[in-house]
């Protein structure tokens, strides 16, 4: 999902490694009083990635905004949880056989006009 990271409409918050170099980001956007971050953050490993998080929250509390995270991984969903937050599956990604696929039936009706 980091293709969100690139909407135009985001922020991004960076954080900084101990010698002030760019070690990772977060994107996100602020509405209604709450940082939405755009899928998990960009770092090299598990340990930066955690990094990024913590100094991410710790920077939009400062703020006085919330936090949530839409469509991260699992990792991130643990981050959360070992911190008292909660997860919550919204939707899930349809993977489809396209070797398979077929149009077949009333109920595919209306997409068959489509194509034609």
């Amino acid at each position: 999902m980091s293709w969100m990271a690139t909407w135009p409409d985001n922020l991004w918050f960076i954080h900084h490694d101990s010698s002030g170099g760019p070690d990772g980001f977060v994107a996100f956007q602020v509405h209604r009083g709450v940082a939405i971050a755009l899928g998990d953050p960009v770092a090299a490993d598990a340990a930066t990635r955690a990094a990024v998080l913590t100094g991410f929250v710790d920077d939009q509390e400062t703020r006085g905004l919330q936090v949530c995270f839409f469509s991260v991984t699992e990792e991130v969903a643990d981050w959360g949880r070992s911190r008292g937050k909660r997860a919550v599956l919204v939707a899930q990604e349809a993977v489809i056989d396209l070797e398979g696929l077929e149009f077949k039936g009333k109920s595919w009706q209306s997409v068959r006009t489509s194509l034609n």
